[in-house]
């Protein structure tokens, strides 16, 4: 009776793997036939994809802040959820009215969400970093959203991928001239079901990439920081680095996954904002820049090199 047991248990196996098979295959297809209806999908994950503004526009929307003389820097984190929640477009147009700098993660890319910023965020240039696309050819990453002149951005996937899958988290880099000042900004999505090793390679992996970077630096996102040897774990990197961690008062998170770090800038507030169309608390934080960092990083601020992946030619379009 065990013997048969075991031999029913086996067929099942059998079946089961056959039709996951069947089924990834299926995925796949469809995917490749649906990558032409998207831009992003048709990109590997090292390019860049960027929108809302083409590189002239992105000098002039510089420019209409650049004339208040403004040294403030307002920066928006948070995980959106892929936008799945009734009134995430509603908060985030709210947001947006409290921010210079939208960092997004599990942002999701297809023809309607890029309408949406197009109209919403028109003075905005919006950057997408593809981490994956699904069968429906929605692309999945993070995405950096800026008022400001950008003059660089790269992809900077995670060196491992989550378990069972082809998926690598995503990091993207931009560095923008407000005022002056170039502001080197990392926008992370951590590696979530990993344990150990992945998620430290890959905060080692963009710690490395910033080790010679002069300049101020903001690197924020969400870490998926569930654990206490994950956290120490980024506190240590980012120390030695020698960025600050933003601390908010009375704060209502009981798991802490989303963290701004920074380094040569004046912090003046952080605020967590309580609203439930995520399952994320959006992040505002706003930096201030002095004339000794406006000059210091003028004649020092020097990019990230890139690796030979990756891609220097981001993908822009209006």
């Amino acid at each position: 009776m065990r013997i048969r047991t075991k031999f029913y248990c086996a067929i099942l196996t059998l079946h089961f793997i056959s039709l996951t098979s069947l089924s990834t295959h299926a995925q796949t297809r469809q995917i490749q036939n649906l990558k032409s209806n998207s831009p992003v999908c048709s990109l590997n994950n090292r390019t860049p994809y960027i929108f809302s503004a083409a590189p002239s526009a992105t000098a002039q929307n510089s420019s209409r802040i650049q004339n208040l003389q403004t040294d403030v820097l307002r920066v928006l984190v948070w995980n959106v959820f892929k936008y799945k929640r009734d009134g995430v477009y509603s908060d985030l147009s709210k947001l947006k009215n409290q921010s210079d700098l939208v960092l997004l993660q599990e942002a999701v890319h297809r023809p309607d969400i890029e309408t949406y910023f197009k109209s919403h965020f028109p003075d905005f240039s919006q950057t997408f970093f593809m981490s994956f696309c699904d069968s429906d050819a929605s692309a999945f990453g993070v995405q950096n959203g800026s008022r400001f002149q950008v003059l660089n951005n790269q992809s900077w996937p995670a060196p491992d991928s989550e378990p069972f899958s082809t998926i690598h988290k995503m990091s993207g880099y931009s560095e923008i001239l407000i005022n002056g000042q170039r502001v080197h900004v990392v926008n992370t999505h951590g590696l979530n079901f990993n344990a150990g090793s992945p998620f430290q390679r890959q905060i080692d992996d963009v710690a490395k990439r910033l080790k010679n970077v002069t300049g101020p630096i903001i690197w924020a996102g969400d870490f998926n920081t569930w654990s206490n040897s994950r956290m120490n774990y980024l506190l240590g990197v980012t120390k030695k680095l020698g960025l600050s961690h933003v601390q908010f008062k009375n704060d209502p998170r009981g798991l802490v996954l989303d963290h701004v770090f920074y380094r040569g800038l004046n912090l003046k507030k952080s605020e967590i904002i309580e609203i439930s169309t995520s399952d994320h608390y959006p992040l505002l934080v706003e930096f201030s820049i002095s004339e000794k960092q406006k000059s210091e990083s003028a004649s020092q601020s020097s990019a990230p090199k890139l690796t030979k992946q990756q891609n220097t030619n981001p993908l822009h379009v209006q």
